[in-house]
């Protein structure tokens, strides 16, 4: 069950920023990767450099505001795992059984989460190395990557690993829980998850 106070207003807002930035980063991406339409691509990277932008600065803040003094790092970086909190997560995935209440029993949740912040950071260097492949420092650095088709490569590769997982996330949010989904885009929750 959720309690209002389980998802904090800047958490709501990074998570808004994410949802608009990736949805322009997605759709302006797929158009500079194969342009459908004529006399768009000067508007199309524009948007998708001020997404990325966008989106960048709202990842580190996001980490910043995760290690501040109401973050939730340790839920990432110190999970408290044993073997009941396994053999519970393993029921739950392989023969849908709840877990237990609270963010701690969700450890493969939040290892994809972290893994996905990593990810999302190699995803915005290679988006530099791409822009900025002219430069001597990024040209050094592609060069060791393999050359500009393969940095250009990785980034699609993300790009999709992303599009995966944001599948998988909402469809588990929705059937997970989702009193959560109401309260982290609607700010609101149902009185009985209200914590009231």
């Amino acid at each position: 069950m959720v309690k209002s106070s389980e998802i904090a207003v800047p958490r709501r807002v990074y998570h808004w920023i994410n949802l608009v930035s990736m949805a322009v980063l997605a759709v302006s991406g797929w158009y500079v990767h194969k342009p459908f339409a004529p006399d768009l691509m000067g508007l199309m990277r524009y948007a998708h450099l001020t997404a990325a932008y966008i989106f960048s600065i709202n990842l580190v803040l996001r980490v910043y505001y995760a290690f501040g003094k109401n973050g939730d790092w340790r839920k990432y970086l110190k999970p408290q795992i044993n073997r009941k909190m396994l053999r519970l997560t393993f029921r739950h995935y392989l023969l849908y059984e709840h877990l237990p209440e609270g963010d701690h029993y969700r450890i493969l949740q939040n290892a994809s989460y972290l893994v996905i912040v990593i990810l999302l950071f190699v995803q915005i260097i290679t988006g530099v190395l791409l822009i900025e492949a002219e430069g001597s420092l990024p040209t050094q650095v592609i060069t060791l990557l393999g050359g500009i088709n393969a940095v250009r490569q990785g980034h699609l590769f993300l790009t999709w690993v992303f599009a995966a997982f944001t599948v998988i996330h909402v469809y588990m949010a929705f059937t997970e829980d989702f009193p959560k989904v109401k309260l982290i885009f609607l700010g609101m929750a149902d009185e009985k998850y209200s914590g009231q």
